[in-house]
Parts: C-alpha cells; structure tokens; sequence
C-alpha cells in the first residue's frame, strides 16, 4: 500500500528538498579570485618572501612590496616597495580582467 502525504506536507518536504539542494550546490561553487590581487612571475624582481601585485584603488597603479633583507636580532624584514612599469601594469590589468571574467564564468 503506498504511503502519500498531504499536499501541504508534499510542499514542505520539496521546499526542504529544493533549500538542501541549494545549500549543497552553494557550497560546491568556487570562491572568487581577487582580480587586484595578483600573483608576482619569475621575471619580476626577487623577493625573499611572497610580494604580490595589488592594485592601489586610490592612483590606479599596480605596487608591491618587495622583502630585500633582514635586520637585527628578530631578523625584521626589510621591504622596498615596487611600482610596476607600464608594461607590467599593462599585463597586471589583461591578468586582473581574466580574473573578472573567470569569476563571473563561474557564477
């Protein structure tokens, strides 16, 4: 004998159902990359430490800074920052808008 619900019962379950579903798909979707944050190649000048790209807001210009030593006896680093020239900062913005459009790729 089959067991059938109430058509309110039936609209709760599915709204449960569908809200689940949601939660999961959500959960499965990439986070978006920081288009103005970007990540330094090989033939940008060393750093002993990680230096990305960021884009300062306020000049338009792409910046980072650039760990060139350490000093003292808590071995404190020393940064220099970097102002890309104009055809970095031109590949920096073709990067940052391939960023844009993969984030809004997937959704």
């Amino acid at each position: 004998t089959p067991i059938l619900a109430s058509d309110e019962k039936a609209r709760e379950l599915n709204s449960l159902a569908t809200n689940a579903a949601t939660a999961l798909a959500l959960k499965a979707a990439p986070h978006p990359d920081d288009p103005f944050r970007l990540p330094a190649k090989a033939s940008d000048r060393p750093s002993l430490s990680r230096a990305d790209w960021t884009r300062d807001a306020a000049d338009g210009q792409w910046h980072r800074q650039v760990k060139t030593g350490v000093s003292g006896e808590n071995n404190r680093g020393l940064y220099e920052q970097q102002t890309a020239s104009p055809a970095r900062a031109a590949d920096l913005d073709a990067q940052a808008a391939a960023v844009v459009a993969r984030n809004l790729a997937n959704g």
